[in-house]
């Protein structure tokens, strides 16, 4: 009795040690999407000609009775916005089993209109109609700046993934006070 209890637990210790040599899909897919496996494609999209996506036209005209204007619009008072669609390899990550995305972060030239209260000013980024990100362009004085909008990969995964086909955009705007002149979209994969 003693003889077959050993070896049930040998057997059994075997058998989690194999396991834990060849490891999990979960345990794979959390090693390339915290540990930077796998993360070494980049999405990278750039932009100085405005063209939003009809569900940020909407969402803005219907929330804040606005018009969304393009890259150097002149003047205060008016939101500027802009929508990336997605292409190429980040495609195959996002509808992948896996889901390969890893981090991003979206770079925005800003700069106050010149006048009226840009400290009040915030920037939004939606995928698919949920917001991922959102915060104040100017902490302090408004100066002219490259503002950075790092997205976590966990907020990505939970509005990218799974979309079965084409994704959403990514849609971003910014209040009413500032001048924006260019976009950058970086994204891992």
């Amino acid at each position: 009795m003693k003889k077959s209890l050993l070896t049930t637990a040998l057997l059994i210790l075997s058998a989690a040690a194999i396991v834990l040599a060849q490891g999990t899909p979960e345990a794979a897919r959390y090693d390339a999407q915290v540990k930077g496996k796998g993360c070494d494609k980049t999405f990278t999209w750039t932009s100085s000609t405005a063209a939003p996506s009809a569900a940020l036209v909407s969402y803005v005209q219907t929330k804040y009775k606005v018009k969304l204007v393009g890259y150097n619009a002149p003047g205060c008072n008016v939101f500027w916005g802009d929508s990336v669609p997605l292409s190429g390899g980040i495609i195959g990550a996002i509808n992948s089993k896996e889901c390969g995305l890893c981090d991003g972060k979206i770079e925005i030239a800003v700069k106050p209109c010149g006048r009226d209260l840009p400290q009040n000013d915030d920037y939004a980024v939606r995928i698919g109609g949920t917001q991922i990100a959102t915060g104040r362009i100017w902490a302090s004085t408004p100066t002219a700046k490259t503002l950075v909008i790092p997205i976590p990969a966990a907020k990505l995964r939970a509005a990218l993934c799974n979309t079965h086909g084409q994704p959403p955009t990514i849609d971003v705007f910014v209040e009413d006070d500032a001048t924006v002149s260019s976009m950058k979209v970086t994204l891992k994969y």
